[in-house]
């Protein structure tokens, strides 16, 4: 299975693209890849108009600028949280009472008599 990848291209000057970056860390099953357009060149065929600006897996269907693209990291994120919420033992668990073992009846009544 081929790892899933974000594009991030953000200012490091615009605190919304600081913030979003931060959030964007939260995806541990994504291979991140940054490009901060105050120190790095882009050569794309994309236009950059708007940061925030995320790709995700390379395609042009897959693209989310500014709000969208919060909103979409954020969509991700309650995805994978809710995928690691199941835990070890899936979605539900049975847990099946053992009838075989004799019961020992405990008088809790005299067991205070006794304390006094």
């Amino acid at each position: 299975m081929e790892d899933k990848t974000i594009t991030i291209i953000f200012h490091t000057n615009c605190k919304a693209s600081v913030d979003f970056c931060s959030l964007v860390k939260k995806l541990d099953n994504y291979k991140l890849n940054f490009i901060d357009l105050h120190t790095d060149e882009l050569e794309s065929e994309l236009e950059v108009d708007i940061i925030p600006f995320i790709c995700i897996d390379n395609k042009k269907t897959e693209i989310y600028k500014g709000k969208d693209a919060f909103d979409k990291i954020q969509s991700l994120i309650e995805i994978n949280n809710k995928k690691d919420s199941r835990g070890i033992y899936g979605s539900s668990v049975t847990f099946i009472e053992d009838t075989k073992q004799k019961k020992e009846h405990i008088d809790l009544d005299a067991a205070k008599k006794n304390k006094t």
